[in-house]
């Protein structure tokens, strides 16, 4: 294949389409967040742990397809600002449970309705049967996908 059908490949086009509202949307997240000096992904992690208290950092690292290490970081950063707390887990001492603080759920609360307004923005121009459908495209490529043990994304 020469390199210019490479540059005209549709898989191409339409991987250069989600990147681009990918960074939009990103950009207004962290825009909304700043003020608040949250990163989408703390965010992810709150809302995360706001529906699922006390899951393992493994599981959280699994969920959002990152490595434990990088995980780990964040997590030690989240606990240094008062957002989560760590607990050792009961039936094993080498695993800690996650858990949220007052603080972090005072914020979502505050937070949540404004951001879900501001992020739905994008979205306003499909119709809800386009909303369900891209839905569940993009639902059905993410559990394609899983985490290899260098923590690159590996399709199945």
């Amino acid at each position: 294949m020469c390199m210019r059908d490479r540059f005209t490949d549709p898989t191409i086009h339409l991987l250069r389409r989600l990147w681009r509202v990918y960074n939009n949307i990103l950009k207004e997240g962290q825009r909304f967040l700043k003020r608040y000096r949250l990163t989408p992904t703390q965010l992810d992690v709150i809302t995360l742990l706001s529906s699922d208290e006390g899951i393992t950092q493994q599981e959280l690292s699994r969920r959002l397809l990152t490595t434990k290490s990088n995980i780990t970081s964040l997590i030690d950063r989240m606990e240094r600002e008062g957002l989560v707390e760590r607990h050792v887990d009961a039936y094993d001492k080498r695993r800690y449970r996650l858990f949220l603080t007052q603080k972090s759920k005072h914020l979502l609360q505050c937070i949540l309705p404004e951001y879900k307004k501001r992020i739905s923005q994008f979205f306003n121009t499909l119709s809800e049967k386009e909303r369900k459908q891209l839905q569940s495209l993009l639902k059905r490529l993410e559990q394609s996908f899983t985490l290899g043990k260098e923590g690159e994304v590996v399709t199945s």
